[in-house]
């Protein structure tokens, strides 16, 4: 309303939606903004309103403690959009995971965050089992290992870095074939790994 000054107050929802947003289109630099601020204000204890939640509204400078306001002034004290801004972004836009097990099939296809040598995700639920990821870059070589603690047929791959090509693919240290497709999120390189178990691929780039 015209006249009636703005409250700088800013919201976990908000920041949740730039983080898949930025993810969406491969943007893992810029989306780090986002998924460290929300998840900062769930598990630093210097910001926190109660451990382990991600308050609707975070520390603002228009919005104090919920608790020194009114009561019809305050902010839900869990925002569950908040939360999956961050679940979403790390679980299936940085380590790749994506489970279609009604189908019985299961892809994992990380992309390394600029900047960052590793990602990890240990017993990530995935129906009546669990998975295991880890993601590497170094000396010229991503290696992804998984172990999958459920019946499907596994996609493993990696999405490489801008320019860079692909001189090899091992897979569980053998040469194994595969196959490209650009996507959003940059070339990705995939093969058939087979049923679930323990997987490594290694990817070196020229």
């Amino acid at each position: 309303m015209s006249g009636v000054p703005a409250e700088r107050a800013t919201f976990s929802l908000n920041t949740a939606v730039l983080a898949v947003a930025e993810g969406n289109y491969g943007r893992l630099g810029p989306q780090r903004r986002y998924t460290t601020g929300n998840a900062r204000i769930q598990l630093d204890p210097a910001v926190w309103e109660m451990p382990g939640a991600m308050p609707e509204v975070a520390p603002s400078p228009d919005f104090v403690a919920n608790i020194e306001r009114d009561f019809l002034g305050r902010s839900s004290v869990l925002q569950a959009w908040g939360a999956y801004g961050v679940l979403w972004p790390v679980v299936h836009q940085q380590l790749g995971v994506d489970p279609d097990l009604g189908r019985g099939r299961l892809s994992v296809v990380p992309a390394l965050p600029p900047g960052q040598q590793r990602i990890a995700g240990h017993d990530i639920r995935l129906g009546r089992g669990a998975l295991d990821v880890t993601a590497t870059r170094a000396a010229g070589t991503i290696t992804v290992s998984v172990r999958a603690a459920l019946r499907a047929e596994l996609t493993l791959g990696a999405v490489l870095p801008a320019g860079a090509t692909v001189a090899a693919v091992l897979l569980d240290g053998r040469p194994a074939a595969y196959r490209q497709r650009s996507t959003a999120r940059g070339s990705e390189v995939l093969l058939a790994a087979g049923a679930g178990g323990r997987h490594t691929l290694e990817v070196t780039l020229s």
